[in-house]
């Protein structure tokens, strides 16, 4: 979800980002574990989780791929709700052509945004293959944190700290 769509961004943020990663490191120690216990050889397996998961359910291998199926199809429904919403966001400033801000009348929702969001997520299910639509988001995420990162080298120059409010808050340790 865009930070500025919470009730109290500054705070809600720091937590859902620390939760995040406490609860991610969680799960994967406990999957690292569960793999090494149920499979010794895991180094061994190219699949050591779905090894792991096989030697436990033998007979669930099905249900396993209709999950991951799920897991990516609500990926990409979530990535597809937020896409026109970074769209509709670009447009509003003027970094992407306009016609991508224009709002219906009635429900106040970015249309077009929208409308092309879905086109080419819809060309891309259509077209691709589960591989290139994994390489594609992967390409996306990078093009994303690099431009992330980047803006943030160029605000912290000096000539770029009177046009930019301060922090409204700071990793501790990290300057």
């Amino acid at each position: 979800m865009p930070a500025g769509e919470t009730r109290h961004p500054r705070t809600d943020l720091a937590f859902a980002m620390a939760m995040t990663v406490i609860g991610c490191t969680i799960i994967f120690t406990l999957v690292q574990i569960i793999t090494m216990t149920m499979l010794p050889e895991a180094s061994q397996s190219k699949t050591p989780v779905a090894d792991a998961a096989a030697i436990s359910r033998p007979c669930r291998r099905i249900d396993d791929r209709h999950r991951i199926a799920r897991l990516h199809y609500r990926q990409r429904t979530g990535s597809l709700l937020t896409a026109s919403r970074y769209l509709f966001a670009f447009a509003e400033t003027d970094t992407i052509p306009r016609t991508f801000s224009v709002r219906a009348s009635a429900l106040s929702h970015p249309t077009h945004a929208i409308w092309f969001s879905t086109a080419v997520a819809l060309a891309l299910a259509l077209t691709g293959s589960f591989v290139l639509l994994v390489a594609a988001s992967a390409i996306a995420r990078l093009l994303t944190y690099s431009g992330v990162s980047a803006a943030a080298l160029v605000l912290r120059r000096a000539a770029a700290q009177d046009k930019v409010a301060p922090a409204a808050y700071v990793v501790p340790l990290v300057r």
